[in-house]
């Protein structure tokens, strides 16, 4: 619980960061290119998870229907 509220405490936003932006230090400025660089790769990374599970379960859905398709025509013979 402690962790998770000191993460979210150190959460900064795309907003905050634009309104503080000139008070921001050289070294803070200087290693916010890599901060946002990290940041663009976890969530490219996060996407591709989730396209690959929704390819997944598009796979799970069409097997499914399927067995349904094939217990429909099989019940009524």
């Amino acid at each position: 619980m402690k962790e998770a509220l000191e993460e979210k405490q150190l959460e900064v936003s795309f907003l905050e960061t634009k309104s503080k932006i000139n008070i921001y230090s050289k070294k803070q400025l200087q290693s916010l290119p890599s901060v946002l660089i990290d940041a663009y790769y976890l969530v490219k990374s996060e996407k591709n998870q989730l396209m690959n599970e929704y390819a997944s379960l598009r796979l799970d859905c069409m097997t499914l229907e399927d067995q349904i398709a094939f217990c429909d025509n099989t019940s009524m013979i």
